[in-house]
């Protein structure tokens, strides 16, 4: 029985030398090729990492995503094509900032209603507990705090420094999205 173990745990040590360095280079390549494509915000380039097999999934030293990179670039088609690919689309960074958290306070109403559609959560918070649509309030941006709010954003929410979105609008003295929130409830 010990020489079976034995030969069990040497084989198994045999398969890992064999894959792991090797496999580790190769999924550096490529996860350099497609965080390379979407910083330089090329299009072709990721849909090629992507054919190589390169994950949607992989984060940069600050907990970045592609997709999150993509959202923060604006570019809708880099974001279908990660989505597609299987890019998570709740993942959030180091900061807690989700794709539709960045989306949102960028007021990239497309890439919102996009990543909604695909399953995006409209009520998960950052670190400091503020939602997609308090960070959407605070930019003044209404189309993305009406998509959020459709989409069943709660407008009553309170981040960790007790400010709902209609605070952050106030504060932000944007009165459109201030009446927007007040027309679906905001107190």
């Amino acid at each position: 029985m010990r020489r079976f173990l034995t030969l069990v745990l040497f084989m198994a040590a045999a398969i890992a030398a064999s894959t792991g360095p090797a496999a580790a280079q190769i999924d550096l390549i490529q996860r350099n090729a497609l965080m390379e494509a979407v910083k330089q915000d090329d299009l072709d380039a990721l849909r090629a990492a992507l054919i190589r097999n390169a994950s949607p999934n992989v984060v940069d030293g600050e907990g970045r995503t592609p997709l999150i990179l993509a959202v923060t670039n604006g570019n809708p088609g880099m974001v279908r094509a990660l989505v597609q690919a299987g890019a998570f689309v709740d993942q959030a960074d180091r900061l807690g900032g989700t794709p539709l958290f960045r989306a949102a306070a960028e007021g990239a109403a497309d890439i919102v209603s996009f990543l909604i559609e695909s399953g995006a959560s409209v009520d998960q918070e950052d670190r400091q507990g503020m939602t997609p649509l308090m960070a959407a309030a605070r930019g003044g941006h209404a189309e993305a705090v009406r998509l959020l709010i459709e989409a069943g954003a709660d407008v009553d929410r309170l981040d960790y420094t007790g400010r709902s979105a209609l605070m952050w609008a106030e504060g932000s003295r944007s009165r459109e999205v201030a009446e927007i929130l007040r027309g679906a409830g905001a107190s």
